[in-house]
Order: C-alpha cells, then structure tokens, then sequence
C-alpha cells in the first residue's frame, strides 16, 4: 500500500469522501482533504468537502470560511449549482 505523501490525490479524496459520507467521520475526513489541500490549495473538489466536513465537525467559523471559497471557484467555474449550494451555506 502506498504511504501517505505517496497516495495520489484521487485516492487521498476517496478516502476522505468514505471517511465524511460512508464512515460519518467528519474530523478524520477533514484531516484528508487538508492533506489533498495541502498538495493542492486550488483543489475544487477539496475544498467542497473540506466545507461540508467542517460545517459537520461543528467547526463553523473554519467552514464559513471554506464555503466563501467554494462561492470564489464556483463562479470562477460558472458552476451554478455549487453557487446555489455554497449561498445556502453562507446565509
């Protein structure tokens, strides 16, 4: 199995996206999509989930954060249906 700094960042978010939605471990999954984050800062997907597992870890001020910056990509991306849900999040 590979290590850590060696597991591909595709790998890194399917571990996180079990650990937040199969697992129900929003701390853990948030430690994994920092990891991906820490590779790569611009990660979309990465940053999605990093929000929804703060907002879960009851860490609210963090996932506002994280929310604000999905709201920055998902224009960037003309992504509407993130927009949508990052609005929900931030009101």
């Amino acid at each position: 199995l590979a290590s850590p700094d060696t597991a591909s960042q595709e790998g890194m978010m399917a571990q996180g996206l079990d650990l937040l939605y199969k697992q129900n471990n929003a701390p853990a999954a948030v430690a994994q999509f920092r990891a991906v984050l820490r590779r790569n800062p611009t990660h979309y997907g990465a940053t999605y989930q990093i929000a929804t597992a703060l907002e879960r870890s009851g860490q609210l001020a963090q996932a506002r954060q994280m929310w604000q910056a999905v709201l920055g990509m998902a224009t960037q991306f003309k992504d509407e249906r993130v927009i949508a849900t990052a609005r929900e999040h931030l009101k």
